[in-house]
C-alpha cells in the first residue's frame, strides 16, 4: 500500500470525482471529444472510494496508468494528450514507488498541472454537454414573492 501526502490525496479524490461522472460522454459532443470523454469514464471501472483517502493500492495505480494512457490516445488536442500522458506517468511512478519520497518533485508538479488541464477539459467539454440549456419563462425574469 502506498501512503499519500495530503496534496496527493486530494488528487486521488479528484480521480474519484471523475469516476463518478461516467455520464460525461454525450451525443452532443464532437466525435473526437466524445471518444476522449468516454475514455475518461473508464476511471470508474478502477476506482472506488477508499476507506483511507491517503492510501492507493499499487494495482489501482497501475490500472489508472493504463486508463489515462488509453485516454491520451483519444485526446482531441496535442496539449491535452501531453497532459493526459503526464497523469498516466504519475500513476506509473506511484505504482513503482514504495514510499512517497520515491516520487520526484518534478513528476509531482507535472501531475498537478496536468490533472488541472484534464479536469478543466472534463468539466467544460464533457460534463457541460450533459447539462441542458434552460430557458426561463418570461424572458428570464424571476420574481420571488416577499423579496424586493
Amino acid at each position: 500500500m502506498f501512503r499519500l501526502t495530503k496534496p496527493l490525496a486530494a488528487a486521488v479524490v479528484v480521480a474519484g470525482l471523475v469516476a463518478g461522472l461516467s455520464v460525461a460522454a454525450s451525443a452532443s459532443v464532437a466525435e473526437s471529444k466524445k471518444s476522449y470523454c468516454k475514455a475518461l469514464t473508464d476511471v470508474s471501472d478502477v476506482t472506488q472510494a477508499p476507506s483511507d483517502a491517503t492510501e492507493i493500492p499499487r494495482e489501482t495505480a497501475e490500472d489508472l496508468e493504463e486508463v489515462f494512457s488509453n485516454a491520451a490516445d483519444e485526446a482531441p488536442t496535442k496539449a491535452l494528450k501531453k497532459a493526459t500522458k503526464a497523469v498516466a506517468a504519475y500513476y506509473g511512478a506511484v505504482a513503482d514507488a514504495d514510499e512517497p519520497s520515491d516520487l520526484s518533485t518534478s513528476i509531482t508538479l507535472k501531475y498537478g498541472k496536468a490533472l488541472g488541464k484534464v479536469g478543466i477539459y472534463l468539466a467544460t467539454k464533457c460534463l457541460a454537454a450533459v447539462i441542458p440549456d434552460i430557458t426561463l419563462p418570461g424572458g428570464g425574469k424571476v420574481e420571488i414573492p416577499g423579496l424586493d
